[in-house]
């Protein structure tokens, strides 16, 4: 349970520190005294996010904003849930929130993640605010309560593993067909120009060898003379050759003579190997170009062909080959595209009988609880003074869906007349009541240990607001109920009773909260019960209201 609610800098609270005790709390205070900042407070620490909006965080003139709880409970969460390990008996959380930075959380001193702070705090409290009237109505979350008490969640979870199993194979189907489609129809297309590629044979380097060939074919005869005539001035009887072995002869003299020319003889005989190797290839070249008209022809045919495929396909051979490998693969991809299409068909149809199993087993077990959780809902309602009305749950078939083959709908039938959705015939104070009906039938099997409701006794008065506060009485036997009222007749029966009251301090608006006991309670009750003037008997009735409470407890 909840021990202890600080706050501090927060919308219009200053600073306020909240005690909290087992059993039922109440809070009470005039419309605009700031009840809905301290829901707000509760829902930004356990639940992330403000009930009401338009609301700032952090009070003006302040430049961070903190919430602070302490939790008391001997059946905490498992340490897996828990960021500093082992279970402990109190749990410490803390919202900080400031203008310089991101807000931040804290878990028992240490910092925690938002989805740490989330798994904890489900497990620690709940808010149920004027959303659950919009929720009561709506045939999906019926089916929702239905389900938990007939314990058919974790059945329910693995058919829906299967069911977005399923849309996810059925979209992957459609996505398969419409790329068929788009295949087959550049299937010709894409064969051709696998094709023109495969029938070019191209090389990656041949472009490179075929344009230095040709340069070569059509210089021929400038390569000839060239290469004839330096090889003749090398070679020749006066050429440089024969003046080299002269100079060779030279340096053997000169080597005898001084026994030290060792340099100049080392660098004579490697020029002369050069201009040897120089004379070899002149000759071989002046021989070996030969003018082919027929070849210069066929090299420039492949160029032309090369450059006509380089404008199709890509900037060069490699990227053309690259291209050829690609459209190979899309290719390749519409024979896999109808077998990957085969193989999710035959998924879909065994998910489809799957699905359809577990969906019947699932709709055969919930006809079963129906009548148990009627019965129980109805006997609430008689506690809560409807016991005129009678209260069923229709279950039709609908289409394979998230939730199943089964579709409800929560009906009550007034005195008199027929059974109808309770969307469309309950009032606000029916509404109330039967939302309180299933908290109260769900109770045994909410682990939660705190329950915060936001005037759950909304549209009632009068007997039905006593009665209203019985049941949270007893709702309050298993949890720890904090609840926001304006009804006397549950504020004068509460264990615990806070009063929320907005005050103008030093020019500015601030909100307060504080524990009433004695007197200052048998007021606040008096406040309820007359308005703003309270006379003796008022005071007196007040007064009556709680002693009969506590001759009760």
């Amino acid at each position: 349970m909840i021990k202890d609610l600080y706050i501090r800098n927060y919308a219009i609270i200053e600073e306020a520190h909240l005690t909290f005790h087992p059993g039922l709390n109440v809070i009470t205070g005039e419309s605009g005294s700031g009840k809905s900042v301290l829901m707000d407070a509760f829902s930004t620490l356990i639940g992330g996010r403000p009930i009401s909006h338009g609301v700032d965080t952090i009070r003006g003139g302040a430049d961070e904003a903190t919430l602070d709880a302490s939790f008391i409970h001997t059946n905490l969460p498992q340490p897996s849930a828990l960021p500093m390990g082992d279970p402990q008996e109190e749990i410490v959380l803390q919202r900080i929130f400031s203008k310089a930075q991101r807000s931040r959380a804290v878990l028992n001193g240490r910092p925690a993640t938002s989805t740490e702070m989330k798994d904890v705090c489900q497990q620690l409290a709940e808010i149920h605010n004027q959303n659950e009237h919009h929720r009561i109505v709506d045939a999906n979350w019926q089916l929702h309560l239905l389900d938990v008490f007939g314990a058919l969640e974790d059945e329910l979870a693995k058919y829906q593993v299967d069911y977005k199993a399923r849309e996810a194979l059925e979209k992957e189907r459609d996505d398969l067909k419409n790329a068929k489609f788009e295949g087959e129809k550049q299937k010709s297309f894409l064969e051709f120009q696998v094709s023109e590629i495969e029938s070019a044979a191209l090389n990656p380097d041949e472009e490179l060898e075929l344009e230095q060939e040709a340069r070569l074919l059509r210089n021929w005869e400038a390569v000839v003379t060239l290469s004839r005539d330096g090889y003749l001035l090398l070679s020749g009887e006066e050429g440089v050759c024969h003046s080299l072995d002269k100079i060779g002869h030279i340096l053997k003299t000169l080597h005898e003579k001084l026994d030290s020319s060792l340099p100049e003889q080392e660098l004579y005989e490697t020029s002369w190997i050069h201009l040897k190797e120089l004379t070899a290839k002149l000759r071989d070249r002046a021989s070996n170009v030969d003018h082919d008209p027929d070849r210069h022809s066929a090299i420039m045919g492949r160029l032309y062909l090369i450059q006509t495929l380089k404008k199709k396909y890509g900037h060069s051979v490699a990227a053309i080959l690259e291209y050829q490998q690609k459209i190979k693969r899309e290719l390749g991809n519409l024979t896999h595209c109808d077998d990957r299409l085969r193989e999710v068909e035959q998924r879909v149809q065994a998910l489809d009988v799957a699905l359809h199993n577990a969906s019947e087993a699932i709709s055969q077990k919930r006809s079963t609880v129906k009548t148990a959780l009627e019965e129980r809902v109805q006997k609430e309602l008689s506690e809560l003074g409807m016991e005129k009305t009678r209260f069923s749950i229709e279950l039709t078939k609908r289409p394979l869906s998230d939730y199943g083959i089964d579709r409800a709908v929560f009906t009550i039938a007034l005195p008199g007349e027929g059974a109808k959705a309770i969307s469309k015939i309950a009032s606000g104070g029916e509404l109330s009541r039967i939302v309180l009906a299933f908290k109260v039938v769900m109770a045994e099997m909410d682990p939660v240990p705190t329950l915060i409701l936001d005037e759950v006794d909304a549209g009632v008065g009068g007997a039905t607001a006593e009665r209203i506060g019985l049941r949270l009485l007893s709702l309050a036997k298993r949890h720890q109920v904090i609840c926001i009222t304006h009804l006397p007749q549950i504020a004068s029966i509460a264990d615990t009773h806070l009063l929320v009251e907005k005050q103008e301090v030093e020019g500015r608006v601030v909100t307060t909260v504080r524990t009433l006991t004695g007197k200052e309670r048998i007021q606040e009750v008096a406040r309820m019960l007359g308005g703003i003037t309270m006379t003796a008997n008022t005071l007196r009735h007040a007064e009556e209201m709680i002693k009969t409470k506590k001759k009760d407890a």
